[in-house]
Formats: structure tokens, sequence, C-alpha cells
């Protein structure tokens, strides 16, 4: 038996989405620390 495709992309795109979070996450934070830093 072949398994669902569909089931593969909808993970690979929840995935993505979880990356894409997590990078504008991480890019906000150091963005506000660099901030914090230089804004003396």
């Amino acid at each position: 038996m072949k398994k669902p495709s569909y089931q593969l992309a909808s993970f690979s795109l929840f995935v993505e989405s979880i990356v894409s979070v997590f990078r504008s996450v991480s890019a906000a934070s150091a963005y506000t620390i660099y901030n914090k830093y230089t804004d003396w």
C-alpha cells in the first residue's frame, strides 16, 4: 500500500511554518537586544 503523499506534504508545511515562526522570533529578539546595546 502506498502512503498518502498529502500527509507528507502537510507535515512538511507544518515543519516549515514552525521553522519560520522560530526564525522570526529569534530575529526579533536579536534585533531588540541589538537596539538595547547600541541605543546608549
